[in-house]
C-alpha cells in the first residue's frame, strides 16, 4: 500500500497538468504543428482528429495569377470549420483578408450538428482572416482569424474569437 500511495502522489501530477492542457488555446506558433483553436461565444473550441481524419488541414489551388487556400478544422462535439481565400497572385503575409467584403474573396462556415437541428453559420457579418505564415516549400499555413456570422436554419450569431492555426499537412 505503501508504494502505492507513493507511485499516486508521482503520477497525480502529470495527469492534472496532461488535462488542463487541452483546456486551453494552443499557442500561436508558425511550425507546422497542426494546431487549430478558437473561442465559439466565448466557449474553447480545438480542432480534434481521429484514427481516419486529420484534425486539421488545407487544400491550395493555384492557377497562373490566382492562388486558392481552404482551411479545414474538424471539431470537437461534431463541430467542423472552413475558410476558404482566394487571393491574386499570392497570399499576403500580416495583412487582413476580411470575410465581409465586396469583392468576395473570402469565405467561412461553421457547422455544429451536435442539436436536433444541424446549424450552418456561413454569411459572415464581419471578421478577418491573417496569415502569419505561407511557406510553400515546406508546407506550412499559419494564421489567426476572428469573425461573426449568421445562419439561415437556426437564429442568433456564432461569435468566434481568438482563432488561430498552424497547419503543417496540406494538399495541393
Amino acid at each position: 500500500m505503501k508504494y502505492f500511495s507513493v507511485l499516486f502522489i508521482i503520477i497525480l501530477p502529470a495527469v492534472l497538468s496532461t488535462c488542463r492542457e487541452d483546456d486551453e488555446l494552443p499557442p500561436l506558433t508558425i511550425e507546422g504543428r497542426n494546431t487549430f483553436g478558437c473561442l465559439v461565444n466565448g466557449k474553447l473550441w480545438l480542432a480534434e482528429g481521429s484514427a481516419f481524419a486529420s484534425s486539421t488541414h488545407a487544400e491550395i489551388y493555384r492557377t497562373v495569377d490566382t492562388l486558392a487556400v481552404n482551411i479545414y478544422g474538424n471539431g470537437i462535439s461534431q463541430t467542423t470549420m472552413f475558410m476558404s481565400i482566394i487571393a491574386s497572385p499570392d497570399l499576403k503575409i500580416n495583412q487582413p483578408y476580411y470575410f465581409a467584403n465586396s469583392d468576395k474573396c473570402c469565405g467561412i462556415q461553421y457547422l455544429d450538428f451536435s442539436g436536433a437541428v444541424s446549424c450552418a453559420y456561413e454569411m459572415p457579418i464581419g471578421g478577418h482572416i491573417t496569415f502569419s505564415r505561407w511557406d510553400e516549400a515546406k508546407a506550412i499555413l499559419a494564421g489567426t482569424f476572428q469573425f461573426i456570422a449568421e445562419s439561415d436554419e437556426c437564429p442568433g450569431t456564432v461569435v468566434i474569437t481568438e482563432g488561430r492555426f498552424d497547419i503543417g499537412e496540406i494538399t495541393y
